[in-house]
């Protein structure tokens, strides 16, 4: 079962005797249950355009270019690749619901129509300490035509794989992935929510922890332990 499927089957619940079975999202695959048939359900989605009559996928992805061309306190991002030489797209591992697959062909088309070529560009995998990402894994995060096209890397929080920038006021040494350290144009992307320590996971956290060493990681986490707000000074 696809993620489709998974969502059809949410948003149509059908009946079964004298029961309704519902499904909500759960890994690649849903859980069920079952309330009567006459108990009535408020449902919370999100509003799409309704102006946007095609498959889910395909909305999703009008969406995701609706925005790169309406930018919200910055240029358009074809904009900003022209003259880079180096570009880096940071993406989450599966442990993340991020849909990577839906973003990542737009932010390509953004960074050609700016004058990067494909051979310009890499997309780092924001690991921070989790394993590495197989192939098969890797292919189910880009998708399989950006797999094809663009180098996929998972990212390595050993000293060596990583270019050291300074040192936090908190302490923390700053040391970040090579290849994001050393591109012009870095695109992070990743999803957006509460978070204890951080405050909003997200943006500055696929850096750090995502593409950092193992010092900076270790050290930075450390931090938890006087609190949120010294975690999040080190941040």
């Amino acid at each position: 079962m696809n993620a489709w499927e998974i969502i059809e089957l949410c948003f149509y619940p059908y009946k079964e005797g004298a029961e309704t079975i519902y499904a909500l999202p759960y890994g690649r695959n849903a859980v069920s249950f079952s309330l009567p048939a006459n108990q009535t359900c408020d449902w919370i989605t999100y509003q799409m355009d309704d102006g946007l009559n095609c498959d889910k996928k395909e909305r999703s992805a009008q969406v995701v270019r609706q925005a790169l061309a309406s930018p919200t306190g910055t240029s358009k991002l074809s904009q900003l690749a022209c003259g880079r030489k180096k570009a880096v797209i940071v993406i989450s591992d599966g442990t993340r619901l991020c849909p990577s697959e839906l973003l990542l062909p737009a932010l390509l088309e953004e960074l050609n129509a700016g004058g990067m070529p494909d051979y310009a560009i890499d997309i780092v995998i924001a690991l921070g300490l989790h394993r590495k990402q197989t192939k098969e894994e890797m292919i189910c995060l880009v998708g399989a035509p950006v797999f094809r096209r663009i180098r996929v890397h998972n990212h390595s929080a050993e000293p060596e794989d990583c270019v050291r920038l300074g040192r936090t006021s908190s302490g923390t040494p700053v040391e970040i992935n090579r290849l994001v350290a050393e591109a012009d144009l870095r695109i992070v992307t990743g999803n957006i929510e509460p978070h204890a320590m951080a405050g909003i996971s997200g943006g500055m956290k696929s850096i750090v922890p995502g593409t950092a060493s193992r010092r900076c990681i270790e050290h930075n986490h450390g931090l938890s332990l006087h609190g949120p707000r010294k975690a999040r000074g080190a941040g």
